[in-house]
């Protein structure tokens, strides 16, 4: 029964820092074009553009640092997976010739407050 508990906190966590993303990056000038495209290689949160790139956007929220922060949690094999989901929303839309990168918004919510930090061009394109 934990796991289920979980996995519901772990949505409506990250639903709350969704929708707190998507407010934030709309005030730094994006233009949003998708939230949640979702592909069989995984979900991109939000895919938005920032002047002429193409930004895929990786929202990743935190209620504590037990876990690292959310800047830790873009693993290698995460990257992997946010490529290729994102070579199939060019594809889809026949954009392959875009600039594009690669942005993560951390959300840390603890005693401390609200914190928002936006990096971009995090990483590369990786298979």
């Amino acid at each position: 029964m934990a796991s289920v508990n979980n996995k519901i906190s772990n949505k409506i966590i990250g639903d709350f820092g969704e929708g707190m993303a998507l407010d934030f990056i709309r005030e730094k000038g994006y233009q949003v074009k998708a939230a949640n495209y979702r592909t069989m290689f995984g979900e991109i949160d939000i895919i938005a553009r920032d002047g002429e790139c193409l930004c895929f956007v990786e929202v990743k929220t935190r209620y504590t640092s037990d876990r690292g922060t959310p800047f830790e949690a873009i693993t290698p094999k995460k990257m992997r997976h946010l490529t290729k989901a994102a070579l199939c929303y060019l594809r889809e839309f026949a954009l392959e010739d875009e600039m594009c990168r690669f942005d993560v918004l951390g959300i840390m919510v603890d005693e401390e407050g609200l914190k928002i930090e936006l990096l971009k061009d995090v990483f590369e394109a990786s298979m």
